[in-house]
């Protein structure tokens, strides 16, 4: 199954509790075969301070702002089975609308 997450970070585990559960579920569902894409914004404060910058149980995107992935981000969702969104995703409102107007995947926020 292809999974798409949008997320507030995979690759720094500094200062929140997002990353760590991300990566564990993300190599869990790697382990079951399953292709996952994460989309994460470059922050700087997390950029700082990052773990890793690639991810060998998942496709890690990182982008500036929301205007430069959308392409590339929307189509890869459009293709997906699951997509999944987190909390705190900067731009949120906006992605969501812009997922929920794709015609196919399940959406889990």
């Amino acid at each position: 199954m292809k999974i798409t997450v949008f997320g507030l970070t995979l690759s720094s585990s500094w200062g929140n509790g997002d990353a760590t559960p991300y990566r564990a579920l993300l190599c869990a569902l790697h382990r079951l075969g399953h292709e996952v894409a994460f989309y994460e914004q470059d922050a700087y404060y997390y950029a700082q301070r990052r773990d890793f910058t690639a991810c060998p149980y998942s496709h890690l995107a990182l982008y500036r702002s929301w205007e430069e992935v959308p392409p590339r981000a929307l189509a890869e969702a459009a293709t997906s089975e699951v997509v999944l969104t987190g909390s705190y995703i900067p731009k949120g409102a906006r992605l969501h609308d812009e997922l929920l107007a794709l015609p196919g995947p399940m959406r889990v926020f």
